[in-house]
């Protein structure tokens, strides 16, 4: 395992086999989100699997699917890949839950090094707004495609 994912191991905890440095693909529900590393091969990433992985399943608490930590400079992708048929603005809760979870467990999350996606679901007029409210409260950007995938490019 690599320093990037041994880093977020031992400040997450959880079993070894949610975390992996070689993967740069999650697949669920039908979609994919994957980072393309083409530009920078040799930069370190860790993904994990969150939901129903890391993060046990708690009343009152959404989570979302992976998380892929980049390189040493700590940026942080939170991914939620949603079904067909339920709604993208669902996958900013559970985006917004898991990044406040972290916080509560005091991760130095800096705002200006998280990124969200919302692969698939559908495209509500809320959207707009969400992304907005994620630029201002949360980090950089919030991505919604309601494709099949999304690729990230480091």
């Amino acid at each position: 395992m690599n320093k990037c994912c041994k880093k977020i191991e031992d400040f997450l905890g959880g079993e070894e086999k949610y975390y992996t440095d070689k993967e740069t693909v999650a697949n669920e529900n039908g979609k994919t989100f994957a980072i393309d590393k083409s530009a920078d091969k040799e930069k370190e990433h860790c993904k994990v699997k969150l939901g129903k992985g890391v993060i046990p399943i708690r009343l009152n608490r959404k989570q979302c699917d992976y998380l892929f930590k980049i390189g040493e400079e700590e940026t942080f992708l939170f991914v939620e890949l949603k079904g067909s048929g339920e709604n993208a603005s669902d996958g900013f809760y559970q985006i917004e839950d898991t990044i406040h979870f972290f916080r509560e467990k005091t991760m130095p999350l800096k705002k200006e090094k998280i990124y969200g996606f919302i692969v698939g679901g559908k495209f509500t007029q809320k959207m707009n707004q969400l992304k907005e409210k994620f630029r201002k409260e949360l980090g950089v950007s919030l991505f919604h495609t309601t494709g099949n995938k999304y690729e990230y490019k480091i």
